[in-house]
């Protein structure tokens, strides 16, 4: 059985191999961490695609989230629909790009 310390040490090794391999994505795409993180999401949560679901997910403050959406909204990689039934909530969806940029990730 390992140590709680083996454990930290290689999830951190793990967390620098993906740092790393993100790193070309984040320079070709031009876009930050967050971004990223909120593309991958929107490509595997099916019907959780709100804010709430994203800031939970990425355990980061609502301001952020919401600068990081507007942004991907402005560079066309997500679209926003306001919830038919419920005005208040915000449904993201990938487009076409943020489709592609989601592969990639993958």
């Amino acid at each position: 059985m390992e140590r709680p310390v083996e454990v930290i040490l290689r999830g951190g090794q793990f967390k620098q191999f993906t740092e790393l391999e993100l790193a070309a994505l984040r320079k070709k795409y031009d876009l930050k961490r967050i971004e990223i993180e909120v593309v991958y999401f929107l490509s595997i949560c099916g019907e959780c695609d709100t804010a709430a679901y994203i800031q939970e997910y990425l355990s980061a403050n609502k301001g952020h989230i919401s600068q990081t959406v507007f942004h991907l909204c402005e560079r066309g990689y997500i679209t926003a629909e306001q919830d038919k039934k419920d005005r208040r909530y915000v449904h993201y969806t990938l487009t076409h790009e943020g489709k592609m940029l989601a592969a990639e990730i993958s």
